[in-house]
């Protein structure tokens, strides 16, 4: 079981959000300290979820949508950088390791150029988070192909 704050949308209306892995995902919300009690005794002991605190209860989401799934923002994007985010204990290396974390850069560093990484970004139609959505993939492109002296 692992708990954690979840940043984001639901930070600014229903803070602090709280994510219960046990044994299923919930997300509670508007949680205070005098909460925290009843949530250990009743969801970790009892195995009865906090229905008053629930913003999602009893959700089981699946591989990619375990926390945003059901937010219409969210819910047809596929989660793939952050999709451990909540799962694994983010100060622990070995549970990073064990999700296969660092093979990406490991074959970025080792087997590709720098185009190929920038063909990969493409390819993949990463957009940006801001209002427009800028393809990441060109703007690295662009930011590649420009020339810059050392004392600019």
């Amino acid at each position: 079981m692992y708990a954690s704050r979840l940043p984001g949308v639901w930070a600014c209306v229903n803070r602090p959000p709280v994510i219960v892995v046990h044994p299923g995902y919930i997300l509670y919300g508007n949680v205070t300290e005098a909460d925290v009690p009843e949530i250990v005794r009743e969801h970790f002991i009892n195995d009865r979820p906090v229905g008053r605190l629930a913003i999602q209860p009893n959700v089981l989401f699946n591989r990619f949508y375990r926390v945003y799934g059901d937010v219409n923002f969210f819910g047809k994007q596929m989660r793939s950088t952050l999709r451990n985010c909540g799962i694994i204990d983010p100060e622990n290396l070995d549970e990073y390791l064990a999700v296969r974390g660092y093979e990406a850069l490991a074959k970025v560093l080792t087997s590709m150029t720098p185009q190929q990484v920038i063909q990969e970004i493409k390819d993949s139609g990463l957009r940006g988070r801001g209002g427009a959505g800028f393809p990441t993939g060109l703007k690295w492109e662009l930011t590649a192909e420009k020339k810059t002296s050392p004392n600019m």
